[in-house]
């Protein structure tokens, strides 16, 4: 070496080991960023065309192993997006615009042939729909008042059932005394005001029965 010439730097210790994390760092960015393209393009039509999209594969005479296939990633996806909580259907290319919102009321049957019907606390009063708070509250009942076609069968019934065990039991603590046939959930949905209409002209909710329970809380047929 000549004299002027000042030596190489010595190599920085643990050159592999900063390589390595690097390209570990790389690579899991990448299965992350490639995993969530996968999850939103396989949910955005799975959610758009619901459970129908098994009717129309079967209608053009597929083999059942496409069924099968979908049935999987329908699954995985669904499974990941209720564990992870960013589960929100909505749709790519045709966002709906709403005209009402559905809540979820409660209606006590009673052994005399009596009823009452209770407000989730989650429904507002229609002129002051802006709210803080209750947010798991409100995402929950906002499931439950869409049950699937066949609730009985479904793997998510206890959900259902372990809720009509929760109203039950707030209606008994809140002084509830007279003996229970059985509670119905109701889908009670109030539609949105037009542009020109008088501010509060809403209509009484469209209520409609989604699902019966006997006093302890089991699915009635």
């Amino acid at each position: 070496m000549h004299p002027s010439e000042s030596p190489p730097p010595p190599a920085p210790a643990g050159g592999w080991a900063r390589r390595l994390g690097r390209r570990s760092r790389a690579a899991l960015v990448f299965l992350v960023v490639a995993w969530h393209l996968f999850f939103f393009a396989v949910r955005n039509p799975l959610d758009l065309w619901d459970r129908h999209i098994y009717g129309w594969i079967e209608a053009r005479g597929w083999p059942p192993a496409y069924a099968r296939a979908v049935k999987r990633a329908d699954d995985l996806t669904y499974r990941y997006a209720n564990l992870t909580g960013c589960e929100q259907r909505w749709v790519m290319f045709r966002p709906p615009m709403a005209r009402g919102a559905s809540f979820l009321g409660y209606r006590f049957e009673f052994a005399d042939g009596t009823s009452e019907t209770l407000r989730s606390p989650n429904e507002p009063a229609p002129e002051r729909f802006f709210r803080l708070g209750g947010w798991q509250l409100r995402k929950f009942e906002e499931h439950l008042v869409w049950p699937p076609d066949d609730l009985a069968r479904d793997p998510e019934r206890a959900l259902w059932e372990a809720y009509a065990r929760e109203v039950i039991r707030r209606w008994r603590a809140g002084g509830g005394e007279k003996p229970l046939r059985r509670l119905v959930l109701v889908r009670r949905r109030i539609a949105f005001t037009a542009p020109d209409d008088l501010p509060g002209a809403y209509e009484p909710p469209e209520e409609v029965d989604i699902a019966a329970f006997d006093p302890e809380g089991r699915l009635l047929p």
